[in-house]
């Protein structure tokens, strides 16, 4: 008997697990397929209501809701209105554009922002948090909502308060009469379940059951407005399929609740097809249909907003093009982009950050906090002292340009600071009589220079800013003019000209440029190493000039004294730099053993000691472990692992190793230490001594060479960027920053000036431009 038991209960189990297996097939086969027969639906596949998205670029975006990582790039960018367009929860309703919507954009200077609105049973997203992820993307900009039927429960207390106005289109409420006549009942589920399973359903049965659904009757509801516009037959349809899924359950009841605090507001306007007891400002339509509506009414819509927000339409956006990606660049697009402009950053190379990426001394300025924190005393006249001594111009005769550069440290100094940058390490580099070159501290193991820095800091400012459109692995060879000469545009590699309404040139120097500028400036500099990038030919030098621009200083390149050499690569083009810093923290310069020249000195006095004192222009640069442990032990083994740098445990060891006489070297080091504590001068007029060093002690050596490192000539500028002829007149709408200047450094450039000029006239070119 208990076998016999035990068998039915076992047969019962199989079965109901069968049953439960089935169904669950069954149930996931109603959800996620479409119905087997749709004879009673025109074909709809890959049709849209209206034109959308590439036909409607300028005034229509639509986002879909596939996740929040959308690109919001285009909200904010024109110089039109924003309208926030939320749709009806009925699946399918995210595909209707209403017929006129370009057209009225237009005419009331309109940006519409259609938000997609996920369909029941298809997605789980929280379309509120869609919601409020593009009103953040707006960026505190003036905006209105147009929210149609279920949309409205979208729409927070919260960004109620930041909307300028809203229109609610047939919005659900308490006294729907919907809420009663319609529910997921049997009848519903089975007509779902025969349709996907292939039965006919008939079709005035269909349409019935959904023309009820939108509260219209037969003769002025869906089969009126299908025969208004017939693709709006083919767009109902296609929300039929998705309906048809058992997921999508009724939301009414819900959202009549969560609507009622908006209809009391005065700043929202309601057009209904039925009253709304509780509405502050309702206007009610003839329309019989939910569909009709939203046909006859968006436009109505658009005419309120706009009347109501016509004193928030910004003005006109001035379009600025800034060519070239390093500091300057970055800089002046920012501060473009801050002050209302639309910002086009155009770079040849793939990446941005040029030149200034590779910066590793630091950036100079007065009166910083970093000064105050350390007790150092700077002014303005011991800063332009150093800067004009170094340009070897006359101290007597004023320089406008750098007085401006000096006087506007502190300002670029507290702009970095102000984006998150702390510039906490200070050093005296050469050429300087007070420390005032500045540097970040980097977390323990991590390789960063300074110019890396400050650049990706202000790159991420850049990629979060809606303003500012970059367009990399482009070239400009032309710069476009109209009749009066006024700068009008750029022509790029690909020929295509974008328009522009200024142009900012910062495009760098022609420290690489060996078949052109270099040659016919300083051809005695074609052969010698360099470490600016490939990318460094003056390309818009040459296109300024053409246009007019006066060069200046173009027989000004300034060679730096310490390129690392790697002994198995003697013939290298493009070399690491070796750091200012390197020096500013006591490294010695040593040819046969001995010591030829103030290693703080200035970088032309520095160089013309190796040329010609030194075998080869080679030079033996020796730090002690305390300079290393300052300049950054991180960075000094990337050097070693470049095979840049060799660790040596004491003097005698690199002695043995480079063929140096020992005695020579003890001589040197002991004179050295001597003028350091203050003994007696210093043979070569050094004044300022880091550190003593210890012949026992580890030391790291270095072999170093001069290199083509900065190109003083350019474009002749005033103290606001503006691009300059040879009378003096500025060229219109054309502005320069950076490298691609001339005219500010002299005949030689001091330590730590090249980013500092960087954001001071990225920043004063910007300003101007955006007047």
């Amino acid at each position: 008997m208990l076998s016999i038991l035990s068998v039915v209960l076992r047969i019962l189990l199989a079965v109901s697990t069968l049953v439960v297996i089935v169904g669950l097939n069954f149930w996931v086969f109603l959800e996620y397929s479409e119905p087997i027969n749709t004879a009673h639906f025109l074909p709809f596949r890959n049709r849209t209501l209206l034109k959308t998205g590439e036909q409607l670029p300028e005034h229509v975006d639509v986002f879909k809701s596939s996740g929040y990582n959308v690109s919001y790039e285009n909200i904010g960018r024109e110089r039109s209105y924003p309208i926030i367009f939320l749709h009806d929860w009925f699946p399918g309703s995210r595909k209707w554009r209403h017929i006129d919507e370009e057209k009225y954009a237009r005419e009331y200077n309109l940006r519409i922002i259609h938000v997609d609105q996920p369909g029941y049973g298809l997605t789980q997203q929280n379309a509120t948090d869609f919601l409020q992820a593009v009103v953040k993307s707006l960026e505190q900009q003036h905006f209105s909502i147009i929210a149609f039927g279920t949309g409205a429960q979208y729409i927070t207390s919260e960004i109620s308060n930041q909307a300028d106005h809203i229109v609610l289109l047939d919005p659900v409420h308490e006294c729907e009469p919907i809420l009663k006549d319609y529910d997921h009942n049997t009848r519903v589920q089975v007509w779902r379940t025969a349709s996907q399973l292939g039965f006919t359903v008939g079709e005035r049965d269909y349409w019935n059951l959904w023309n009820r659904w939108f509260n219209c009757d037969q003769e002025g509801g869906l089969d009126a407005l299908m025969q208004v516009n017939k693709e709006w037959e083919n767009v109902f349809n296609e929300s039929m399929t998705e309906s048809f899924r058992s997921g999508a359950q009724d939301p009414f009841r819900s959202q009549s609740r969560v609507n009622s605090s908006l209809f009391q507001q005065t700043h929202v306007s309601i057009i209904s097809t039925k009253p709304i007891p509780s509405a502050h400002n309702l206007t009610i339509s003839e329309d019989p249909s939910h569909l009709l509506l939203f046909v006859d009414h968006m436009i109505p819509a658009l005419r309120i907003i706009s009347h109501k927000a016509e004193e928030h339409i910004p003005k006109e956006k001035q379009h600025i093009i800034i060519v070239g990606g390093g500091l300057a660049g970055l800089t002046a697009s920012l501060v473009s982009a801050s002050r209302g402009a639309r910002v086009t950053l155009i770079d040849k190379e793939p990446r941005l950050g040029g030149n200034s990426a590779k910066a590793s001394s630091g950036m100079n300025a007065m009166h910083t906090i970093t000064q105050h924190s350390l007790n150092v005393n700077d002014t303005f006249d011991d800063f332009y002292r150093d800067v004009i001594t170094s340009s070897k111009s006359s101290i007597n005769k004023p320089h406008v340009l750098l007085q401006t550069l000096v006087r506007d440290s502190p300002v670029a100094f507290q702009y970095l600071y102000d984006k998150g940058l702390n510039l906490s390490l200070l050093t005296q580099c050469g050429g300087h009589g007070t420390p005032r070159t500045h540097r970040d501290d980097p977390p323990a193991g991590m390789l960063r220079n300074v110019g890396a820095y400050i650049t990706k800091n202000l790159i991420q400012n850049i990629n979060k800013t809606l303003d500012i459109f970059v367009l990399l692995n482009n070239s400009v060879t032309h710069l476009e003019t109209d009749s009066n000469s006024k700068v009008i545009g750029v022509r790029t590699q690909g020929g295509q000209v974008l328009s522009a309404d200024k142009v900012i040139l910062t495009s760098g120097g022609y420290g690489s440029d060996r078949q052109d500028l270099l040659l016919k400036y300083t051809p005695e500099l074609v052969d010698y190493p360099s470490t600016n990038g490939l990318f460094a030919t003056g390309d818009l030098l040459k296109s300024a000039e053409k246009i007019g621009a006066k060069l200046v200083d173009m027989d000004q390149v300034q060679v730096h004294p310490t390129g690392l050499l790697d002994v198995n690569k003697p013939n290298q083009k493009i070399l690491f730099l070796a750091a200012e810093a390197l020096r500013a923290y006591g490294a010695l310069l040593f040819c046969n053993g001995k010591r030829f020249v103030n290693e703080l000195g200035r970088r032309d006095q520095v160089t013309d000691g190796i040329t010609k004192n030194c075998v080869n222009k080679t030079s033996f640069m020796v730090l002690n472990q305390w300079g290393a442990e300052q300049f950054g032990e991180t960075l000094l083994s990337f050097y070693r692992d470049k095979n840049l740098v060799t660790t040596f445990d004491d003097f005698s060891k690199m002695c043995k190793k480079y063929n140096m006489s020992y005695v020579d070297v003890a001589k040197t080091i002991k004179k050295y230490n001597s003028a350091a504590k203050g003994e007696k001068p210093d043979a070569f007029g050094k004044k300022v001594f880091p550190t003593e060093f210890d012949l026992s002690g580890v030391i790291h050596v270095m072999r170093v060479t001069p290199v083509i490192h900065y190109t003083m000539g350019g474009l002749k500028f005033d103290v606001d960027g503006r691009v300059l002829r040879e009378n003096g007149s500025a060229i219109e709408n054309l502005y320069a920053a950076g490298e691609v200047t001339g005219g500010l450094h002299g005949k030689n450039r001091l330590a730590g000036n090249s980013l500092l000029e960087c954001v001071v006239f990225g920043r004063r070119a910007a300003l101007h431009a955006t007047k």
